[in-house]
């Protein structure tokens, strides 16, 4: 099928991208020279990237989220993922390092207030509002009840992390179940699941970067993240598929013979099969998604697949897409970046859409 002229993006829009594109890259490029003593450990590689989607047909843009109200604004900093117990009390994990619950039932309407169950580093959390001191505050991502009703946490700095509960729910103590796996530490744990019969799965987004320099694993662009299962009584793990882009979100099929794991920095979700003639292969779900995916969610009543996307990805324009060929600008970028700062997720958010919290 052929492309119109706007289709191929050709118009007023790509023409200002294409400007805004050659001129970053110029003022990097410049830069860069100024700054090439700054060293970094990113080695980013060349990677080609398929054409970029259209919203259009079932994600032609809509105003059904217009009338969303947004909850707890100022109050609860960077809500991560949730979980809920048996009570229907909300659980989630905050930036300044706090798993936080409602006091009850949660209830959308906002109305129920929150109470910090522990914190999850040796810093206050009134302390924790800078991302250079991130890990001695701790970064509680994922969040998963086993079958004894404890929570499981995903810290992105010390691991896979149990808070051992009481059967209502008073929190007693807290203790890191797993810190490495197969000789590599975990330097950034992040979504997880339980199964039905206890089987614990979650992802580590780099083998290389700790979260708060996620920014240097998206510029090289390398398969650096894992998907792991874990062992509760043992205290082990084991890897099941390695060579993931920046294994973020995961969520168990219905019936449970399967994963599917977001792939950040590639636009696509993958499937790990985990039993029948296929267990253990890893395939494309679904690729080309026209944003960057985050955390996902697989309605066991509908049958839909909920994914969050933390950056738009579409024509006429993508500076992630535009970037893909071009890693010495990457690689510029990474040298001029502060390492604790997300100045270029700002750029991408102005220019695509609103990066998460």
């Amino acid at each position: 099928m052929g492309f119109s002229d706007r289709e191929r993006g050709k118009g007023p829009i790509y023409g200002f991208c294409v400007v805004f594109g050659a001129l970053f890259a110029v003022v990097v490029a410049i830069a860069a020279k100024h700054f090439h003593t700054s060293m970094v450990p990113v080695d980013p590689i060349i990677w080609t990237p398929l054409p970029l989607p259209t919203f259009e047909g079932p994600t032609a843009p809509n105003n059904k989220l217009a009338a969303t109200k947004k909850l707890y604004v100022g109050e609860l900093p960077g809500p991560e993922a949730f979980a809920i117990d048996k009570q229907g009390r909300l659980y989630t994990g905050l930036a300044d390092g706090r798993v936080v619950r409602s006091m009850s039932r949660f209830d959308p309407d906002g109305t129920v207030p929150f109470e910090t169950l522990v914190s999850m580093g040796s810093h206050p959390h009134t302390v924790c509002t800078n991302i250079s001191i991130e890990p001695e505050c701790g970064r509680p991502l994922g969040l998963a009840f086993d079958l004894q009703g404890n929570l499981l946490v995903c810290d992105s700095y010390a691991g896979l992390v149990r808070l051992n509960l009481s059967p209502s729910g008073d929190y007693l103590s807290k203790e890191v179940l797993i810190s490495e796996v197969e000789g590599l530490p975990l330097r950034f744990a992040n979504a997880i699941v339980v199964s039905p019969t206890g089987r614990v799965f979650f992802t580590d987004s780099s083998t290389k970067y700790h979260r708060r320099h996620w920014i240097y694993d998206a510029m090289e662009s390398r398969a650096l993240g894992r998907l792991i299962e874990a062992d509760l009584e043992t205290r082990t793990a084991k890897v099941l598929a390695r060579g993931l882009h920046f294994a973020n979100g995961l969520t168990l099929s219905p019936d449970g013979t399967y994963l599917l794991i977001s792939e950040t920095t590639r636009s696509r979700i993958m499937k790990y099969s985990l039993s029948g003639p296929t267990a253990g292969s890893l395939t494309v779900f679904v690729e080309n998604l026209p944003g960057i995916p985050d955390n996902i969610v697989l309605s066991h009543k509908s049958g839909l697949v909920w994914v969050g996307f933390a950056i738009k990805r579409t024509r006429p324009f993508s500076v992630f897409d535009f970037l893909a060929d071009k890693p010495w600008i990457r690689l510029a970028i990474a040298r001029l970046l502060p390492v604790v700062k997300y100045p270029f997720l700002d750029l991408l958010g102005r220019n695509m859409g609103s990066p998460r919290s």
